[in-house]
């Protein structure tokens, strides 16, 4: 089944920045979001799966300062 990868900077107060969402195809035949899914006639609500995969989080990058948040004067570093 297809997913979606999201992408993150961690900076070294824990918080994180999204850097991207990427959609990846699983190429499969069955699966009706693919690319590859079936063009020819078939029984596709029995048949095929209709779902993603939960999306999967992944920290790419580390960033030794601290976020801008963190960084500022305000309360707890957030608003």
């Amino acid at each position: 089944m297809c997913y979606n990868i999201i992408t993150y900077c961690q900076y070294s107060c824990s918080h994180r920045d999204n850097t991207g969402n990427h959609r990846i195809d699983c190429n499969s035949r069955v699966c009706s979001l693919s690319q590859m899914h079936q063009r020819e006639e078939h029984d596709c609500q029995n048949t095929c799966r209709h779902s993603m995969l939960p999306d999967q989080h992944l920290v790419m990058e580390q960033n030794p300062n601290v976020c801008g948040g963190c960084a500022s004067s305000m309360p707890n570093g957030h608003h």
